[in-house]
């Protein structure tokens, strides 16, 4: 008996047939693949290179230790870790997920974020940094919430602890403007334990205010140590 729900697939495929996000190449010769991202632009992604700061996990230039931004700042997470630079053909992927809507790349990312997570920090419950509702409620979903989705399914355990009140976006804030705009909006939701160990998870690094703010939140909360896991730094 044939497997319609298969051939289905395979028609959709031979009508619509999927693109790579970054080279625009047929993925049909790549059908196992779950997401829209061929294996040759897959794997030529750059990742951090040389030193990183024990910080923020930015690539150093000629420090050692801490790069010269973290010295002058103050952070409540205990390290940040970004998986790639938010730059090149990394930055225009996660512009393809974040803002094109191109939602099916949560499984690569869910995939390079497990890796990291099960090398640093295995067993350990990750926390999604909260998403605005007003954002949710305009566009029906949140690029975080799908990675950690996508984690829950790979067996990752995820608390969602926080919340965050409605305010202005961080994108056009210095870095002492956001932590202004931050203060208060970040919430403990309720009745929810929070461990002793977790680690934060984000899209983009840019000034550190908003993980900051969440990891103070946590540790006002009983978390005694906070590591941060973002896809890049900007």
């Amino acid at each position: 008996m044939p497997d319609f729900s298969s051939l289905s697939c395979r028609f959709l495929e031979i009508l619509f047939p999927r693109t790579c996000v970054l080279c625009g190449r047929s993925l049909r010769e790549e059908a196992e693949r779950n997401y829209p991202l061929c294996a040759s632009c897959e794997a030529a992604l750059p990742g951090v290179r040389g030193e990183r700061c024990s910080l923020c996990g930015k690539p150093l230039i000629s420090e050692q230790g801490l790069c010269m931004r973290c010295r002058e700042r103050s952070f409540s997470f205990d390290a940040a870790y970004p998986l790639w630079e938010y730059s090149g053909p990394v930055k225009e992927l996660i512009i393809s997920y974040k803002i094109g809507g191109f939602r099916p790349l949560a499984e690569f990312f869910a995939s390079r974020t497990l890796a990291r997570l099960r090398e640093a920090h295995p067993g350990t419950p990750v926390v999604p940094v909260p998403f605005r509702k007003s954002k949710m409620r305009k566009t029906g979903w949140d690029q975080v919430e799908d990675l950690v989705r996508a984690l829950e399914r790979k067996g990752i355990p995820v608390i969602r602890c926080l919340e965050r009140a409605e305010g202005a976006s961080q994108k056009t804030l210095d870095y002492s403007a956001r932590m202004s705009n931050l203060k208060g909006r970040i919430r403990r939701r309720n009745l929810i334990r929070i461990p002793e160990r977790v680690v934060l998870l984000d899209d983009v690094l840019t000034t550190g205010a908003t993980l900051s703010e969440c990891a103070r939140v946590l540790k006002e909360g009983g978390a005694l140590r906070v590591d941060a896991l973002v896809l890049a730094a900007d």
